[in-house]
């Protein structure tokens, strides 16, 4: 018998002879040749197999098309020559890439398949193989076997990020062709991710023909999720309350705006901020500044409380965190001073006794004398420059600050303030991109932290007109990258509220925004999928749509009201939750600014 191993061309010569009727050939070489064939086939098949695979070449229609091609890649893959060494597996594979290049994809399976048989080979090697497999498996349609060799060589744990990100790709679409949406939807959604941390994904020899870019996975993406996506498991019930107000002359602390709002233990605490006494003037004075508010979800009722304490100046647009039983305050307008005038100090405000005390201040520039002239030491920047309408947020003891303004002048760096250690520092990001500067109004966080990365959406930029940007700060690379916005994508918005929903073991499996402001720009472009529910003022426009943002797919998601009560179109609004799966939303300005706390429900089906 002829040792050789089964080629392309053989099979080709024995489909066509099936099917042909030249099973008895005219002349006996020819039937030499045919006998020949099927004994090979048949020592790979047996009996039973050679005549399954007669049988699937003599049907007709797409099913029988695609059992033959199984088969014969079945047949390909096990007649592969022992490979021995290493120098002959790399050559087995750079003869299956230019067997894939030149178009003979069951060639390069078997060459592949050769190259496998190595057992010492390299697991790198062995990975970008098992790559090439599954991509040569794919342009044989061969879904169910390029998705085995894909989650092969994942499980191999690939180093290389680009490797990483070809390995998601073609497990993707196999899933796609094999009507497993969900998992090829997570696996370009990982993909995305990870190209934001690689600068350039080269593509081998064994794929020269993928032309995948991140934009294409982001409109795969896309394609995917309006094919799968479904009524949200998450059902969004509004109701309306109407809190009790204490007695005083400040009645309505829920629509001063341009202040900052904190959340501990159950309670909201707002500080700060302008607000109008005269409706008819429309007059704005700063709320005093011993003057705190504070919110209890359960009595669903507003306490006033005079602070005490080295009381720090009244001021609006400024930031603040909240950590344990203490709120602590940066930045802001005071301007009862000036025109412009601010603070660089940090306050520390006790939520249990309400007493205020100056927790550190900004040191003053020191300076050295060389040859009778008084010179200035050049030292790194240790404190960030004065500003308001900074986004901020409260990440394990550090307050993280991002952009704002002063003067005109726009910021996109980010700080941190370490609480204990009473110190600012500035991350200095990697590689090229930055984000663009902005910033929000009345200590709006506008950004939030999930997957060990810092999430920045929306604000006002250069242009005083609000944006869509949305933008992402890996902490463990520090690299900043933009995220491509996908699913129920949401407006251009400044002034809105994010809210992150935890699960029990802390992780953010969840995150809210509400509300808004847009200016100068219409809320319902770009939006690809958002219903434009807006109402128009002046040159701005109010927002009341809810939006949930998935961190694991990097996916929105627009969340109608499942009752007949919506909530209100506002800017600036705060969010405290409540019990398990309910969050209050209130405050604010706008259409129906007042003292409506709006409570939503989540219910997981």
């Amino acid at each position: 018998s002829d040792p050789s191993p089964l080629r392309d061309a053989d099979l080709i010569e024995y489909r066509r002879s099936i099917r042909m009727d030249h099973s008895i050939a005219a002349t006996p070489f020819d039937a030499f040749r045919f006998a020949m064939l099927e004994m090979k086939i048949q020592r790979v098949l047996g009996t039973q197999g050679l005549a399954d695979y007669r049988d699937q070449i003599t049907a007709q229609g797409s099913d029988a098309r695609a059992r033959e091609t199984s088969i014969e890649a079945q047949l390909l893959s096990n007649n592969c020559q022992v490979c021995d060494n290493e120098e002959q597996a790399s050559l087995l594979k750079e003869q299956g890439n230019e067997a894939f290049v030149s178009g003979e994809y069951y060639l390069a399976v078997r060459r592949y398949s050769e190259a496998l048989q190595h057992q010492d080979l390299d697991v790198e090697d062995r990975i970008k193989i098992l790559s090439n497999r599954s991509a040569t498996w794919l342009k044989l349609e061969q879904f169910s076997q390029a998705r085995e060799d894909a989650c092969t060589a994942l499980n191999w744990r690939p180093k290389d990020v680009k490797m990483l990100v070809k390995l998601l790709r073609r497990r993707a679409a196999a899933n796609d062709h094999l009507d497993n949406m969900h998992e090829a939807l997570q696996d370009l959604c990982m993909a995305v991710e990870l190209q934001s941390t690689a600068c350039d994904v080269s593509v081998d020899p064994a794929a020269s023909q993928e032309t995948s870019t991140p934009e294409e996975d982001v409109t795969a993406i896309q394609s995917l999720w309006e094919r799968t996506h479904l009524p949200s498991k998450t059902v969004a019930l509004w109701s309306r309350h109407q809190p009790q107000l204490p007695a005083s002359e400040f009645k309505r602390p829920s629509s001063v705006r341009c202040h900052s709002t904190v959340a501990s233990r159950g309670k909201l605490y707002q500080w700060g901020g302008r607000m109008c006494l005269d409706s008819a003037s429309m007059n704005e004075s700063l709320v005093p500044a011993e003057l705190l508010f504070v919110f209890d979800s359960a009595s669903l009722s507003w306490t006033q409380v005079i602070t005490s304490g080295t009381v720090p100046e009244a001021r609006f647009d400024h930031s603040a965190v909240a950590s344990g039983n203490y709120m602590y305050v940066w930045g802001g307008n005071l301007l009862g001073r000036s025109l412009m005038c601010g603070d660089e100090s940090v306050w520390r405000l006790s939520l249990e006794s309400h007493e205020w005390e100056l927790w550190v201040s900004k040191p003053t520039k020191s300076k050295s004398k060389r040859g009778g002239k008084k010179t200035r030491k050049k030292v790194q920047p240790s404190w960030p420059t004065l500003r308001t309408g900074a986004f901020s947020l409260l990440h394990d003891t550090e307050m993280l600050i991002f952009g704002g303004e002063w003067l005109g002048y726009r910021f996109n760096e980010v700080w941190a303030f370490d609480l204990p250690s009473r110190e600012w520092r500035m991350l200095k990001p990697n590689g090229t991109y930055r984000p663009p500067p902005r910033t929000t109004g009345g200590g709006c966080a506008g950004m939030f932290v999930a997957a060990n990365a810092l999430f920045v959406y929306g604000g006002d930029d250069d242009t005083h007109a609000s944006c869509c940007q949305f933008d992402r700060l890996c902490f463990q690379s520090c690299t900043w990258s933009r995220v491509p916005l996908m699913g129920d994508i949401p407006p251009c918005l400044s002034e809105h509220c994010i809210a992150p929903i935890k699960s029990r073991n802390g992780e953010i499996q969840q995150v809210l925004m509400f509300g808004g402001y847009c200016h100068g720009r219409d809320p319902t472009s770009p939006p690809m999928h958002s219903p434009p529910s807006t109402h128009t003022v002046g040159v701005g426009t109010y927002c009341n749509l809810l939006f949930v943002f998935d961190p694991k797919t990097w996916l929105w998601s627009h969340l109608p009201p499942a009752t007949h009560v919506t909530p209100p179109k506002a800017a600036q609004t705060w969010c405290l939750g409540g019990e398990e799966g309910q969050i209050f939303f209130g405050g604010g300005y706008g259409v129906e600014a007042g003292s409506t706390a709006t409570m939503l429900s989540l219910i997981h089906i």
